[in-house]
């Protein structure tokens, strides 16, 4: 056989291989994408927040928790993990939910998987809770949802899931009126939003940030136009994937997700 046709025939062995190569590297490139999208850190003004993201089509991966099957309170994501680990689900996400009274009880309409445990509360009083509007985040047949709590477009009946909070970080795209840039409110702050495509995005700041960053954050960096507040110092979120394991504090209710 001539030098040029055992180059040919090499050639054509060759060609599927490094076309199968290649393939696999953009499959392991796009999945570690599609993977990462799910939790990351990323920087916005002058601090670091970690974010975890579920698409649209993710949303039922979402549940609400806040007492186990004998009716006692989770209290902590410790206690939260430790549970579903015995249910032989792994916890991957979890985060805190909306603002409760001193009997740790949520501090507003609380729905979980169908069931109303908590009742709408509009009334007026101190603390972030009143600083009005405030708004509700809910998931039902249509998929998740954050509105102003006294201009629901649902009823709670058609509600799978639902926790009021306050204040809102975002309606509609508009900024709550009472944030300010030079406001001095500094804390830690964890808050959930809506992006554009209907995904729910999660975020924590790591550091201390105020009312107008963050809710600038889910504006301008993580494309949202509805975004909640859920809670201040106290807040905490559990996720591996940032090395985020260490929790402790005490809390109503918590949002987690699982890989069964």
């Amino acid at each position: 056989m001539s030098r040029t046709r055992k180059l040919r025939k090499l050639s054509s062995i060759l060609c599927p291989i490094t076309w199968l190569a290649v393939c696999g590297l953009l499959f392991a490139a796009a999945s570690f994408s599609v993977h990462a999208s799910e939790a990351q850190q990323i920087s916005f003004e002058d601090g670091t927040f970690d974010v975890y993201r579920l698409d649209a089509d993710e949303v039922s991966k979402l549940r609400f928790y806040w007492k186990d099957e004998h009716g006692d309170p989770y209290k902590t994501i410790g206690r939260l993990r430790l549970s579903l680990q015995e249910q032989g689900k792994k916890l991957l996400f979890a985060t805190n939910g909306g603002i409760y009274s001193e009997e740790y009880t949520p501090l507003g309409l609380y729905v979980e998987q169908g069931e109303k445990l908590g009742s709408l509360n509009m009334g007026q009083g101190s603390g972030n809770f009143s600083m009005k509007p405030n708004a509700v985040f809910y998931v039902d047949s249509n998929g998740a949802h954050i509105e102003d709590a006294s201009m629901l477009s649902v009823s709670v009946e058609k509600m799978h899931d639902a926790v009021q909070s306050g204040p809102a970080l975002l309606l509609n795209g508009n900024m709550h009126p009472r944030f300010f840039k030079e406001s001095d409110s500094y804390n830690i702050r964890n808050g959930v939003g809506i992006d554009s495509t209907g995904g729910v995005v999660f975020a924590i700041s790591n550091t201390a940030v105020n009312f107008y960053t963050f809710a600038a954050l889910f504006r301008d960096k993580l494309d949202c136009n509805n975004a909640l507040y859920l809670d201040g110092s106290i807040s905490e979120m559990y996720l591996p994937e940032l090395d985020r394991t260490f929790t402790f504090r005490f809390f109503t209710t918590i949002f987690g997700v699982t890989e069964e």
